[in-house]
């Protein structure tokens, strides 16, 4: 049985980005606090990963994020959802946080998305399991 083939691709305090080249997957996970312009830096990130090792699933942990983006919810949803589903991605699972307010930035963010299927999740194996249960 082969081993996992999973590669760290950025590590900085407030985003790592991580693929695992067996399962199609990239994993995502946001700490602290961001704003639009880290929001929109870490999108650019995951879509530059995403150009280098095509995945069509994200793992996307927002669970340790700490401040409200809700003013770039809507860019999220209308461009960086369309852009890395021509990129390949099908499925997104987003871990979200238990602040209310982040989890309605996230809700915001996915209300008219079609592609790719975005479902969110409350912790890292319920998320995973619909992952995997995805064709």
């Amino acid at each position: 049985m082969p081993y996992p083939q999973v590669f760290v691709v950025v590590d900085t305090p407030s985003l790592v980005l991580s693929v695992d080249e067996s399962s199609q997957l990239l994993h995502a996970e946001w700490k602290g606090q961001h704003d639009v312009v880290s929001v929109l830096a870490g999108c650019a990130a995951m879509r530059q990963c995403l150009s280098r090792m095509p995945c069509d699933k994200v793992l996307d942990d927002s669970s340790q994020v700490d401040s409200d983006w809700e003013e770039v919810a809507d860019w999220v949803s209308q461009h960086f959802f369309s852009i890395i589903a021509r990129q390949g991605v099908r499925y997104y699972a987003w871990i979200g946080s238990s602040d209310a307010a982040i989890r309605k930035s996230m809700e915001l963010a996915v209300q008219h998305c079609s592609q790719p299927r975005v479902a969110l999740f409350d912790d890292v194996a319920a998320a995973s399991a619909w992952l995997n249960a995805q064709a």
